[in-house]
C-alpha cells in the first residue's frame, strides 16, 4: 500500500515541478497545476499518517490537530512542502529517537554518584526503556526474560523485570516476569518459615534477618511492603544481638537500623560496643560516619573523618574515604 502511495505521490510531484518549470500561461494549465498540487498535498499528508500512526510512541504526540495543521501549512508550499512532509515522516519512522530526559543535563558530582551507588541502581530502568523503544516483538521480549532468568539475582534484575511488567504489551511476557519475581520471593519466604520453626538461637535469627533484608535489597517486594520487611529485618537482627552480643551481630543490626532511619537504636548498640572497650576502628568507620551524617553532628563527623584520613595503621577502604569526602561536602555545603 505504501509503495503505491509513494509512486502516485512521486508522479504528482514530478508533474507539479514540470508545470513550475514550463510556466503556467493559461487557465487550463493553472487548473492542472492546482489539481496536481492538491493531490501531492493530500498524498503527502496520507503518507505521513501511514508512516507515523502505527508507532504507539509517536502517535500521541503527532496525531494532534495543531501539529497536523502546522504540517498542512508547510505542505501548501509548492513542490518543496509535500516533499518536506514526506521526508519528515520517514525520518520519524526510521530513525530511533530515544526519550529526552531533563535529568540527563543536570550536573552531578561524581563522588555522590559513587557513594549512592546502591540507590542509583534504578538507573538500569532506562536500559529497559531503550530496549522497549526498539519495538521488541513477543519472541525477543521472551528471550530477554529467559536471559534474565539465567543471571544471578540482583536489584538491577528486579528493576528490569518490574519495568517490563509495566510496559510490555505482551501478556505472556508480563506473566513470565511476574512468575520470576514471585518465585524468588516465595523461595526466600519459604526459607524464613523453615528457619523460624527451628530452635531460636542467635545464628538462626541472624540468618532470618539477612533473608528479610535480602527481600528489600533485591527489590522483590512492592514499595508498600518494603518498609515492613525492613522492620522485620531490624527486629530479628536486634534479637540476634540480644542473644549473642558479638561484633558481627552488632554490625548487622546497625546496618539494618541505619537503612530504616532508626538512628537512636543504632547508636545505643554502638555505645554498648564502645563501652566494652572493643576496637571500633576499621569496619566501624563507615557506620560512624553515617551515624554522624544522619544526626547532623558535624563535630563528631569531623573527628571520625580525621581518623579516616590518618588511618593510624588501620586499613580503610577507598569507598569509605570517598564516602567521607562526599558526606563532608554535603554537611558543609550551603547549597545542600
Amino acid at each position: 500500500m505504501a509503495r503505491y502511495l509513494f509512486s502516485i505521490w512521486g508522479i504528482t510531484e514530478v508533474a507539479t515541478g514540470l508545470f513550475l518549470l514550463e510556466g503556467i500561461p493559461g487557465r487550463r494549465e493553472i487548473f492542472h497545476f492546482l489539481l496536481f498540487h492538491a493531490l501531492s498535498i493530500l498524498l503527502a499528508m496520507i503518507l505521513f499518517l501511514v508512516l507515523t500512526a502505527p508507532d504507539r510512541k509517536l502517535r500521541p504526540r503527532l496525531m494532534t490537530r495543531p501539529f497536523l495543521s502546522f504540517l498542512f501549512c508547510i505542505a501548501v508550499i509548492p513542490l518543496a512542502g509535500p516533499l518536506s512532509v514526506v521526508v519528515y515522516g520517514l525520518f520519524l519512522r526510521l530513525y530511533v529517537l530515544p526519550p529526552v530526559r531533563p535529568e540527563l543535563y543536570n550536573p552531578v558530582i561524581s563522588d555522590f554518584i559513587l557513594v549512592m551507588n546502591k540507590r542509583l541502581e534504578v538507573r538500569s530502568l532506562p536500559v529497559t526503556e531503550a530496549l522497549l523503544n526498539m519495538e521488541l516483538d513477543r519472541e525477543e521480549s521472551l528471550r530477554i526474560v529467559e536471559i534474565l532468568d539465567d543471571l544471578p539475582w540482583s536489584a538491577v534484575k528486579s528493576g528490569i523485570l518490574k519495568y517490563m511488567i509495566r510496559l510490555s504489551p505482551y501478556q505472556n511476557v508480563v506473566f513470565t516476569a511476574i512468575n520470576l519475581l514471585n518465585t524468588k520471593l516465595d523461595h526466600i519466604l519459604g526459607e524464613i518459615s523453615a528457619l523460624e520453626k527451628e530452635p531460636g538461637d542467635a545464628g538462626t535469627f541472624a540468618r532470618v534477618a539477612m533473608l528479610y533484608h535480602e527481600i528489600c535489597y533485591l527489590d522483590l517486594s512492592v514499595p508498600v511492603m518494603k518498609s515492613v520487611y525492613l522492620d522485620k529485618a531490624c527486629a530479628t537482627a536486634r534479637r540476634a544481638w540480644d542473644m549473642a552480643d558479638t561484633e558481627e551481630n552488632a554490625l548487622r543490626a546497625i546496618k539494618y537500623l541505619l537503612e530504616a532511619n532508626r538512628l537512636d537504636e543504632a547508636r545505643s548498640i554502638y555505645r554498648e560496643i564502645a563501652r566494652r572497650g572493643e576496637d571500633t576502628g576499621g569496619k566501624w568507620l563507615a557506620y560512624q560516619l553515617e551515624m554522624a551524617v544522619m544526626g547532623r553532628d558535624i563535630a563528631e563527623f569531623e573527628a571520625v573523618y580525621a581518623s579516616v584520613q590518618q588511618e593510624n595503621g588501620v586499613y580503610v577502604s577507598p569507598k569509605v574515604k570517598m564516602a567521607g569526602r562526599a558526606w563532608r561536602k554535603a554537611l558543609t555545603s550551603a547549597w545542600l
